[in-house]
């Protein structure tokens, strides 16, 4: 199985929000689990962050990979 981590940020603490990288990172997670006849193709972990309390650091991302 093809495995994809997908990070979707809209908040950062020190330059500002930024708006739709959950979104995209969700609607990509939906296309890329499974085909178009519903098998399985990607397994697909998801981590976002849309605000301050829900921080994705390095060691996050590490522990992901």
């Amino acid at each position: 199985m093809k495995r994809a981590l997908l990070v979707g940020v809209d908040h950062y603490p020190t330059v500002g929000n930024l708006g739709g990288c959950v979104a995209d990172a969700t609607a990509l997670a939906d296309l890329l689990g499974t085909h178009a006849d519903g098998s399985p193709n990607f397994s697909v972990e998801l981590l976002t962050s849309t605000e301050s309390s829900v921080s994705i650091t390095r060691e996050t991302l590490r522990d992901s990979l």
